[in-house]
């Protein structure tokens, strides 16, 4: 089934065999940008609702307060989240990265992104994903087999390296 969103030319087979539902927890809590407000989508007593967000082109939200928050209700602050995938689809295609590349991430998402900069740039050139200790817990299914085994090496992409400044990248700060 073709995505519901632009995806840019060569990313195509990588949204395709690495759908954003393989790295969410099993507790979700979509963001209806119109209203802003947020739904909380629960596998367990809802797996077709889950899906539908899973699917949807809207940000979710995987962890709130710092992961002190616990039940279905949304909690103060989000502090992980899944990005929308036409977000991501944009991102990657502005980053430029072509086979042969290596990618550092840095990030306390699902690892959807690093997966998919794997599944991009090869086995000997794929990126390596870093997460912090109050990273959300992991997806109920681990990474695709595959793609984790393929998260490995350290360089940013060209369009990275040129657009981010050096300072950036040497005094990083929370939020």
């Amino acid at each position: 089934m073709p995505a519901p969103y632009p995806l840019p030319p060569g990313w195509e087979q990588a949204f395709a065999e690495l759908p954003r539902a393989r790295f969410l927890p099993d507790l979700v809590w979509p963001h209806d940008l119109a209203s802003d407000t947020f739904s909380v989508a629960d596998r367990a007593r809802d797996p077709r609702a889950w899906e539908r967000a899973a699917e949807a082109d809207v940000p979710l939200v995987t962890q709130w307060d710092d992961g002190r928050h616990a039940g279905p209700e949304p909690g103060v602050d989000a502090t992980s989240s899944a990005s929308r995938p036409s977000v991501v689809a944009a991102m990657l295609d502005a980053l430029e990265v072509t086979p042969g590349l290596r990618v550092l991430e840095i990030g306390t998402g699902t690892g959807w992104n690093a997966a998919l900069l794997a599944h991009r740039l090869g086995t000997r050139t794929s990126p390596r994903s870093r997460s912090t200790p109050r990273s959300p817990r992991p997806p109920t299914r681990p990474w695709p087999a595959r793609a984790a085994a393929r998260a490995s090496s350290s360089v940013t992409a060209p369009k990275a390296r040129r657009t981010a400044p050096r300072s950036t990248a040497l005094s990083p700060r929370p939020g």
